[in-house]
């Protein structure tokens, strides 16, 4: 049997004529950045170079050949005609003008193969067929009112024998065309005229589009923005390259972040045959570990100090070098339509910032029983922060962080926990019902497990909701600091649009839940705040209030509900068989989720409260001990009040 010849013309460019372009690239990239003068004058040049290193007449369509380095010296006087004859001179013109043409179309080519893998080219504008155009303005004038009797005769009368019964888009199309002709000559011209116009402001779109192919980042945003549509452009590359030589492909990708630092991006495209197929990092995770950390030690030797500075963006450092932002979320949409109406309409909520710099605020969560819901069982005793020195820094806040508590309080040794709290009890104490449609849905795939797996689980459930309702279920997608740990799952689900339920969120359940458990431990150990060693799954038992939380204390859709997230995956793993490791890792979870929830130590940098207007408070808004101070300068007294003469 013969194989069908891909459809599409063929490529001219391969093998040593391939690598003649390569080496150029550079320089192109350079000219498109200049501007349409440059690029002209580079293609002649690379014409010019062609002919001296391939020769005149060279049949470059269907011949290949090595071809030896030369220096400008060489090419730039390519096209001197001097002693030749005329024949000689117009057959050299002819070849020169087509090679020419044939290099620019090389590099669309290359822009445009690139474009289609990446499924980002942009389609070229038609022109709509004139009756279409009239009936998307006039089909309801002219043309509705005659449509439904007609319809309804159309399905009621005989057909013919062989004959189709219409349907109803192409009767309503056949209306639309009737009504066109029957207009006159003057309003089909001035209607011609309107479509030319559509027209040509839909080709500039798509011509403005296309110049946007061409456009290699040069900035920290521009680095990012790209980056941001990593996994949409590598993993179809990766797919084709498996395709073409039956190969599973795994890419590599590692560079600096927004915030300086140095690490890796990964596709793949594979998986191990068997009931349980597998990626290679999720059928090596160790091994994959390995080669993640060494590549982005190779990475360190790559790009200098100077480089990783060049990419940061500076609005969006924090005090931890957190990352917020990852590599595959670039087809997430914003999973909170609106912000979350508050909970308790009859008190007026003070703004932000104020919420932010005063120590003590009321919470509008209920609040937790003691005879219901047990002390978690790790962390150690939390005593009262001591207050912190007022902030001089004026930058506003930009996402809600959870209210302060007016003091913190008692976490239990695990000796105190004796009884077996009622999970119904818990999860009511919770308000689950109460918590806004949109978060609901994110949360969804934890919520609807938040009663199966005992009490321990169920005061996690509940205490991530208490500390999403204290930030007020905020819409803004913060982001936990970043590892090398973190599980391949995770990737995986970011691009999966961060499904909660159906078969893409139930494959997450299987795999190797001992190998994922102790995985989940390297990248919790790995988040923690700085003094809080977890070794394997030993949790130690700290002062938690002597730490700085806000590494942790990220609410809203993918901050540290990725910790609950996992914890689904990992028990569904288990199916059923108990493990102590997964029950320490719930509570630790627990009782991290109440640490976030308090006020931070005094190493922590606080945002400076914002000026409210007097008009805009009552007395019950604020207490009168934090009204600002009015800055308005006192008169200055003259000398005959002082008593001066």
């Amino acid at each position: 049997m013969q194989l069908q010849r891909k459809l599409g013309r063929p490529t001219w460019v391969y093998g040593a004529k391939l690598r003649f372009f390569s080496v150029a690239s550079d320089e192109w990239q350079d000219a498109k950045k200049k501007g349409p003068q440059e690029v002209g004058a580079f293609y002649t040049n690379i014409t010019k170079k062609f002919i001296a290193c391939f020769g005149w007449h060279f049949d470059y369509k269907n011949s290949d050949q090595e071809w030896v380095e030369v220096g400008p010296e060489t090419w730039a006087d390519i096209n001197d005609t001097t002693g030749l004859s005329d024949e000689e001179v117009e057959k050299r013109k002819a070849y020169f003008q087509d090679l020419r043409k044939q290099a620019q179309k090389t590099g669309m080519e290359i822009k445009t193969t690139l474009s289609k893998i990446a499924q980002t080219l942009p389609k070229p504008p038609r022109r709509t067929c004139m009756s279409q155009f009239y009936s998307r303005t006039y089909y309801s004038l002219r043309c509705k009112t005659d449509f439904e009797p007609l319809w309804a005769h159309e399905e009621t009368r005989e057909l013919a024998p062989g004959e189709k019964r219409m349907k109803r888009l192409d009767l309503a199309n056949k209306l639309a065309n009737d009504a066109y002709e029957k207009e006159t000559p003057e309003f089909k011209e001035w209607l011609r005229v309107e479509r030319e116009k559509e027209h040509q402001a839909n080709v500039e779109a798509y011509e403005e589009k296309m110049k946007a192919l061409d456009v290699v980042p040069d900035d920290a945003p521009a680095f990012h923005k790209a980056l941001a549509n990593a996994a949409a452009f590598m993993q179809p590359l990766c797919d084709l390259t498996a395709k073409k030589f039956g190969a599973a492909v795994t890419m590599l990708v590692v560079l600096p972040v927004d915030n300086g630092a140095i690490e890796m991006r990964s596709v793949f495209s594979g998986k191990t045959s068997g009931l349980v197929p597998k990626t290679y990092p999720e059928f090596d995770p160790l091994g994959f570990d390995a080669l993640q950390q060494s590549y982005v030690n190779f990475g360190h030797h790559v790009f200098s100090k100077a480089d990783c500075d060049l990419r940061v963006l500076h609005a969006m450092e924090t005090k931890d070098g957190d990352s917020d932002q990852y590599e595959d979320d670039a087809t997430v949409g914003d999973p909170f339509a609106l912000p979350p109406p508050p909970f308790v309409p009859s008190i007026p909520s003070p703004p932000l910032e104020q919420l932010q710099a005063q120590e003590t605020v009321p919470s509008t969560a209920p609040a937790a029983s003691a005879s219901t819901i047990p002390p978690p069982r790790s962390l150690g005793t939390m005593p009262t922060p001591p207050p912190t020195e007022p902030s001089t820094s004026a930058s506003p806040s930009t996402a809600p962080t959870p209210a302060r508590q007016t003091s913190p309080p008692v976490i239990s040794s695990p000796s105190t926990f004796t009884t077996s709290p009622n999970v119904a009890a818990i999860l009511a104490d919770a308000n689950i019902d109460t918590i806004p449609a949109p978060a609901a849905g994110a949360f969804s795939g934890v919520l609807a497990v938040a009663d199966q797996w005992g009490p321990e689980w169920a005061q996690a459930v509940a205490a991530f909701i208490h500390f999403e309702r204290d930030a007020q279920f905020p819409a803004k997608e913060l982001r936990l600091p970043g590892s090398v740990h973190r599980p391949v799952a995770i990737k995986t689900w970011y691009t999966e649009k961060r499904a909660m339920s159906g078969a893409q969120w139930e494959a997450h359940g299987t795999g190797d839940s001992d190998a994922f458990g102790k995985r989940w431990w390297l990248w919790w150990a790995d988040i923690q705040p700085e003094g809080r060693q977890i070794k394997g799954d030993v949790v130690p038992d700290v002062d938690g209030s002597t730490l700085d939380w806000t590494r942790l204390c990220k609410p809203g859709p993918t901050g540290v509900l990725l910790a609950l997230v996992t914890l689904v995956w990992w028990k569904k793993m288990l199916g059923g068989v108990a493990s102590d490791s997964w029950t320490k890792a719930v509570v630790d979870v627990e009782a991290a989720l109440r640490c976030s929830r308090q006020a931070t130590p005094d190493s922590a940098p606080q945002k400076k409260r914002k000026r409210v207007a007097e008009s805009d408070l009552t007395p019950t808004d604020m207490p009168a001990s934090d009204m600002p101070a009015s800055k308005k300068r006192q008169p200055k007294p003259s000398a005959r009040a002082l008593g001066i003469r």
